[in-house]
C-alpha cells in the first residue's frame, strides 16, 4: 500500500460518535473473525499504546518497510495500525478486513480487556524474531527507531488529527516523572485521591 491508498482509507468519525458504552463496544466486535496469524493489541487508554504500535508495527512488518522505508516516518502509528471499535466497526458491522488491513499478516489494535476480546482473537499468535535477527541487531535497531524522543520529533507527529479529533501530538507529551502537575491542580489531585481510596475501601488493593 502506498501513500496515496493509505490516505485513501479514512475510517471512523468526530469524537461524538465514539462515546460509545462498554456493551456497545463489545457488540462492535462480535462479527470479527481473527485469522490464526493476525496480530492484535490489546490496552487499556494512556497506558502507551501509540508507542507500542509504532514498536509493534516496525517489528511485524520489519522486511517490508526497513530502515528508511519505515511508514512512520511518514504516517502516525494510529493510522498504520486500526483500532477495531474506534475505526474499523465504528460505522460499518461487517467491513472488508483485507482491504482495511493489506499487509500480512493482519495487524489491529483495540481498548477491549483481553479477557472480554472474542475468541477468535484470543487464539491469534504472535511473530517472533529469528536468531539470525537478533545476532544483526534487528532488535536494537528497531527499538532506536521507534524511541519516544525519535517519534516525538517526526514532522508527521506534530500535526494531523486522530479520528477521535485529538492531535497526534497530544500522543507523544515529555515522558517525564511527575508531569501530571502541569495539567491538575493539588484540589483535583485531591479528590481524585479521595475517589480512588473510596473505590478500593472494600478491596483487597491498597491506594499507595
Amino acid at each position: 500500500m502506498d501513500t496515496a491508498e493509505i490516505n485513501k482509507i479514512q475510517l471512523g468519525s468526530p469524537i461524538s460518535d465514539v462515546e460509545k458504552s462498554w456493551d456497545e463496544q463489545l457488540q462492535q466486535l462480535t462479527h470479527f473473525q481473527a485469522s490464526d496469524s493476525d496480530v492484535i493489541i490489546a490496552t487499556p487508554p494512556k497506558c502507551g499504546t501509540t508507542w507500542l504500535k509504532a514498536l509493534a508495527f516496525s517489528t511485524l512488518y520489519r522486511n517490508q518497510f526497513a530502515g528508511d522505508e519505515n511508514l512512520l516516518l511518514t504516517f502516525n502509528p494510529h493510522q498504520l495500525v486500526r483500532h477495531l471499535e474506534y475505526n474499523v466497526y465504528l460505522n460499518d458491522p461487517c467491513p472488508d478486513l483485507d482491504d482495511i488491513c493489506v499487509y500480512k499478516p493482519r495487524f489491529f489494535a483495540t481498548h477491549v480487556p483481553y479477557v472480554s476480546s472474542p475468541t477468535s482473537i484470543k487464539n491469534s499468535d504472535w511473530v517472533p524474531f529469528t536468531e539470525d535477527e537478533e545476532k544483526q541487531g534487528v532488535v536494537e535497531e528497531i527499538a532506536k527507531f521507534c524511541s519516544f524522543e525519535k517519534l516525538k520529533e517526526l514532522e508527521v507527529n506534530k500535526k494531523g488529527l486522530h479520528v477521535s479529533g485529538i492531535p497526534y501530538k497530544v500522543f507523544f507529551r515529555n515522558g517525564e516523572v511527575g508531569e501530571w502537575s502541569n495539567y491538575v491542580t493539588p484540589s483535583m489531585v485531591e479528590r481524585m485521591e479521595k475517589l480512588i481510596q473510596e473505590k478500593l475501601e472494600n478491596t483487597s488493593l491498597a491506594f499507595m
